[in-house]
C-alpha cells in the first residue's frame, strides 16, 4: 500500500486506512499489507480517466468490498483536495438486505476517519431516525445518522436498498437530496449482483435509468460496480455473457465492462519432514491444546487437504475420508483439528483460513432430539 500512495492512490487515503480508530482496529489496513491482485486490478481500471465499469467475480473472503470502495475514497478524496465538497451524493451503495448495509458502518467509519470530513456517508434504510441528539451525531462527524441531516446535506457516500431508493425518488420529503446531487453522482455499487434474475433484474435496470435522470447524470460518465460470490467467469464466453448483462442492465455498454475475478493461492509451505501421526493430534483437540504451525505443516494429508479447500468447499464426510478417519473418530475431533488449523499462525499466514457453514437438523420424535448431523450430511453449529 506505501507504494501505491501517489502512484495509484491519494496518500492521506492510504494514510486514512493506516491510521484508523483504535476502537475500530480491526479494521485497519496498514501501509504494509500487500492487497491481492484483483484488488489492484480493480482500482487501476476503476481510477482510469475515462469512466469504466468493473464486475467482481472473486470468492467469498476475497476482499471484494475493498474492490469498490479503495477507488470510491480515493476519487474522494482526490476531487476535496482540487476544491471543497458542497453537499450532495457522489457514490450510491444498493445491497440487497439491511443486514449488508450495517456490516459496512465500521468499515466505512474506520477508513473516512482520518479524511477530514471529505467522505461523509449515510446508511439510509427503514431504521434510519429522523432525528438525533446532536452529541450523538458529534461522536461520529464522519457519518450522517439522521434523515433531518441527510436531506439538509446529503453526503458524498450514500448505502441504501432498492426499497428506500424507490422512495427517495418519489417522496417529496426526500426531493432536497435529489436537488443537492444534481450532476454529482459518480458511483453505483451493486452488491450480490446475482440476486436479480428474471424480473428483479428488469426492475433494477429500470430502477437505474429513473435515478440517473433523477440526479441528472449521462451513464457514460457513471462507474458502475457489480460484485458476487457466486457468479462463475472461468471462461471466455461467460465473461463475454457477463459484460453483456451488465451493459445491459446498467443502460452503458460491454465493451466499458471489465471482468474481474480472484483464484486464491495459499502461501507455499516447506518441504514436510518428520511429519506427526493424526492420531497425536486428535489427543491434543482432545485436550484442547494449541497445535503449532509447523506441526500441523508436517502432516502430508493435512497440506494436501490446505490447497483442496484452497480451491474448493468440502463436506466433513469428504474431509473425513481425505483424512482417513473411520467412523470412530467424532465429528467433534474433526472439526477440532480444523478450528487448530484456523488458530495455528506463522507471521501474518495462517495454516488453515477457512470459513464454515454449519446447518443443524432437527428431528421432531417426541423428544424434539436433535437428529444425528453426521449421518444427514451436516455437522452442529
Amino acid at each position: 500500500m506505501a507504494d501505491l500512495a501517489g502512484e495509484l492512490l491519494e496518500p492521506d487515503l492510504v494514510r486514512a486506512m493506516d491510521e484508523s480508530p483504535a476502537e475500530l482496529g480491526e479494521y485497519r489496513f496498514p501501509r504494509s499489507r500487500r492487497p491481492y491482485v484483483h484488488q489492484v486490478a480493480a482500482w487501476r481500471t476503476l481510477l482510469e480517466r475515462e469512466p469504466r465499469s468493473v464486475v467482481v467475480t472473486s470468492g467469498t473472503g476475497s476482499g471484494k468490498t475493498e474492490c469498490f470502495l479503495v477507488p470510491i475514497l480515493n476519487d474522494l478524496a482526490s476531487s476535496s483536495r482540487a476544491r471543497p465538497f458542497d453537499a450532495g451524493v457522489r457514490a450510491l451503495f444498493l445491497y440487497p438486505l439491511n443486514a449488508l448495509i450495517n456490516s459496512q458502518r465500521q468499515r466505512l467509519a474506520a477508513w473516512t476517519a482520518g479524511l477530514g470530513g471529505k467522505a461523509k456517508f449515510c446508511l439510509y434504510n427503514g431504521n434510519t431516525p429522523e432525528e438525533v441528539p446532536s452529541w450523538k451525531q458529534a461522536q461520529i462527524p464522519q457519518e450522517v445518522l439522521s434523515r433531518k441531516v441527510l436531506r439538509e446535506s446529503p453526503p458524498p457516500v450514500l448505502v441504501t436498498n432498492a426499497s428506500m431508493l424507490e422512495y427517495m425518488l418519489v417522496r417529496s420529503v426526500d426531493q432536497p437530496i435529489l436537488q443537492a446531487s444534481q450532476g454529482k453522482l459518480r458511483w453505483v455499487v451493486l452488491d450480490e449482483i446475482h440476486t436479480y434474475l428474471g424480473s428483479q433484474a428488469a426492475e433494477l435496470a429500470l430502477l437505474l435509468r429513473r435515478v440517473l435522470l433523477a440526479f441528472g447524470v449521462d451513464p457514460l460518465g457513471v462507474r458502475f460496480v457489480a460484485t458476487s460470490a457466486t457468479v462463475g467467469a472461468d471462461d471466455p464466453d461467460t465473461r463475454d455473457a457477463l459484460r453483456e448483462f451488465f451493459g445491459d442492465l446498467t443502460g452503458g455498454s460491454a465493451g466499458r465492462v471489465r471482468v474481474v475475478g480472484g483464484e486464491r493461492a495459499p502461501a507455499p509451505l516447506a518441504t514436510a519432514s518428520n511429519g506427526t501421526a493424526l492420531a497425536s493430534l486428535l489427543d491434543a483437540v482432545r485436550a484442547r491444546e494449541g497445535i503449532p504451525y509447523d506441526t500441523l505443516a508436517s502432516v502430508e494429508a493435512l497440506r494436501t487437504l490446505r490447497d483442496l479447500l484452497a480451491s474448493d468447499g468440502m463436506g466433513l464426510r469428504d474431509i473425513r475420508r481425505h483424512l482417513g478417519f473411520d467412523e470412530s473418530v467424532a465429528a467433534e475431533d474433526v472439526l477440532g483439528l480444523l478450528d487448530a488449523g484456523c488458530r495455528a499462525q506463522n507471521g501474518d499466514e495462517w495454516f488453515l483460513p477457512l470459513r464454515g457453514h454449519f446447518s443443524l437438523i432437527r428431528e421432531y420424535s417426541g423428544s424434539n432430539s436433535v437428529g444425528d448431523c453426521e449421518e444427514t450430511g451436516c455437522y452442529r453449529g
